[in-house]
Parts: structure tokens; C-alpha cells; sequence
């Protein structure tokens, strides 16, 4: 192997292995009426309320959320045997590791069926 090719090999091997040990900042709160997330490179609101949805998303730099008002949410709704959106959320589990949180909102939708929306920040 040339010198060259073995320093980029060993450049490369150090960036990885201290990326792999490093882990980013992140701040769940669930209080009120919502779930509040914080990382090292955004923002985002989890409202609980009935239709349970992002409200907010802020990119680190913006001023401005992503989401405007109440005509542009990010919730989901969709033709199950019937026109349903989700319900309010009714519970919410928090996974935290370091750098990582994995969260599961769980909601009855506004009809009959349960859903869960699994999260990773």
C-alpha cells in the first residue's frame, strides 16, 4: 500500500472511531399539552391534544418553525374503513440514551383505532 493511501486510511479510521464515541445533546420535556424536543441541530413540539401532531419544527439558525400555522400541521390522517385522523395522544414513553431519545406516542384515533407513532431524535 503507498504512504499516501495508508495516511488517508488511518485519517479516515480516526474520524469514525471518534464520531462513534461522540453523542449529541438532546432535551425531551413532556409537560402540558406537549412533547418538547431540543438537539444540537433543532427544535420540534409535539402537541397531545386531538389531532396529535409536530407544531413546531425549528432547524438550529432559522428563525422561523417550519410549520406556520394551524393550516400546515405535520399529522397524519388516512382512509381506514372510514376517513379518521389521529386522536389525542394518551401516552407517551421516553427512551432516553446518550445523544439518542426514541419516543412512542400512543393515541385512539377519533373513531375506533389505536395508533402508536414511534420517534427517533
Amino acid at each position: 500500500m503507498r504512504p499516501n493511501r495508508i495516511i488517508v486510511l488511518g485519517v479516515l479510521i480516526f474520524i469514525f472511531s471518534q464520531l462513534s464515541n461522540s453523542s449529541f445533546s438532546i432535551r425531551v420535556e413532556d409537560a402540558g399539552g406537549t412533547v418538547d424536543i431540543q438537539t444540537d441541530m433543532y427544535e420540534l413540539s409535539w402537541k397531545k391534544a386531538k389531532t396529535m401532531e409536530y407544531i413546531r419544527a425549528k432547524p438550529k439558525g432559522i428563525a422561523k418553525s417550519l410549520i406556520q400555522n394551524a393550516e400546515d400541521p405535520f399529522s397524519h390522517a388516512g382512509d381506514y374503513a372510514g376517513w379518521e385522523y389521529w386522536g389525542e395522544t394518551q401516552k407517551v414513553n421516553i427512551q432516553k440514551s446518550p445523544g439518542k431519545a426514541v419516543i412512542e406516542y400512543t393515541s385512539k384515533g377519533t373513531k375506533f383505532i389505536e395508533y402508536s407513532c414511534v420517534a427517533t431524535y
